[in-house]
């Protein structure tokens, strides 16, 4: 067997990294944490963080015997992280908040490192919920500045990861063959949630510079990015904050989409995002699907892939129903997915599907949204 992959983890604490990253990470050989930061004031206080968990006590263990190397990150420093932290490491892998990825990604591109980061890669408003996309473009010279260096740069976009994602973009271009082009994409992300949930208000916060376009709309907007289309023009934008938010935690938007190999002339995509989906004035259950509508002559074909009840199937007439498989095998797990992606791109040398270029695309998009200037105040929450 070959050496393993030697990564450089940021942020061992989070929720998501515990209950997401960590089970699957120590479980694939092929990989190997190297080093481990977190802005943590001490080992000590690390050690009673992470005892909370299983998999926490499992990173202490790692850390303890050596196999993992730990560095502090001071809170007084921003997101300083001493060079001793990149050496003997392959990739870096960034799950920090938001608003510190820019800092992170700069940094394993200029030390030549590969680079698997959350999204988004970068936010898109400034500390003051201003459209802002100076990071933006910063990171599309360092894109092709990674590109000349031949880095894998790999968003972990993890929607796209799903196992039903996978069916979709395995199937796709022959169900396009057989029912015709994209016209339409209807897509939903409702989602219940308690407002006082520590994780919901650190994420959605001008603290992080996130609102739910970044958080969850980048993920209904990677699909169109990854199918080969991106947005055109942005026609309705209606957006509202939950009590004591101050980013959107609702938004419905319309945009039209560029022709491409996949998508008709005139395709359009109609989008709402949603949290707290039980307090609003008229609760909704939760939904996340996304719907295309196939055109081929007069005939329509919806595809549904709903990611609630993990099933991807078509719509003909009289509602008759069929579900979509693939001759693929594709983890359950998104994150498995996610590191066989990267497997894949770091010994073949072939680009992820998910790679900062497409990022970048999907990203063009939001600020659009972000930016567009006739936004709509509406009132949903009780």
């Amino acid at each position: 067997m070959t050496n393993p992959i030697k990564l450089l983890q940021i942020s061992c604490t989070s929720e998501w990294v515990q209950s997401r990253v960590f089970p699957t990470l120590f479980n694939d050989n092929r990989f190997s944490l190297e080093n481990t930061v977190e802005i943590i004031r001490d080992t000590g206080h690390l050690q009673e963080l992470l005892s909370e968990s299983e998999i926490g006590k499992t990173l202490w263990q790692k850390i303890s015997s050596g196999e993992t190397h730990y560095f502090p990150i001071s809170a007084m420093s921003g997101n300083g992280l001493p060079e001793q932290a990149y050496k003997n490491v392959d990739a870096l892998v960034i799950h920090s908040l938001n608003g510190s990825h820019f800092y992170y990604i700069e940094k394993a591109i200029m030390n030549g490192k590969d680079v698997i980061c959350e999204k988004p890669l970068v936010p898109l408003m400034d500390s003051m919920g201003n459209a802002d996309r100076s990071e933006l473009d910063t990171l599309v010279e360092l894109t092709m500045l990674g590109d000349k260096k031949e880095l894998i740069m790999m968003d972990a976009e993890h929607y796209s990861a799903k196992k039903i994602s996978r069916i979709l973009f395995d199937r796709i271009d022959e169900l396009v063959e057989k029912y015709g082009k994209i016209t339409n994409v209807i897509g939903e992300l409702k989602e219940k949630d308690n407002p006082s949930n520590p994780r919901t208000q650190r994420i959605l916060s001008l603290d992080n510079r996130t609102g739910l376009l970044e958080d969850t709309g980048v993920h209904l907007l990677s699909f169109i990015t990854n199918l080969g289309s991106r947005v055109e023009t942005v026609s309705e934008v209606c957006y509202d904050a939950y009590q004591n938010y101050d980013v959107e935690t609702y938004a419905s938007v319309k945009v039209s989409l560029a022709p491409a190999k996949l998508f008709s002339d005139s395709a359009e995509f109609n989008f709402t995002l949603a949290k707290f989906v039980n307090l609003m004035k008229e609760p909704q259950p939760e939904s996340k699907y996304l719907e295309f509508t196939l055109k081929k002559g007069t005939a329509e074909t919806k595809l549904r892939v709903d990611f609630l009840e993990q099933r991807i199937y078509l719509i003909g007439a009289n509602d008759f129903k069929e579900e979509v498989t693939s001759k693929t095998e594709h983890s359950d797990l998104e994150y498995v997915n996610i590191l066989n992606d990267f497997y894949q791109a770091y010994t073949t040398g072939v680009s992820p599907r998910t790679n900062f270029s497409k990022s970048i695309i999907t990203l063009e998009g939001l600020y659009k949204i972000r930016s567009y200037r006739d936004k709509e105040k509406v009132n949903v929450y009780a």
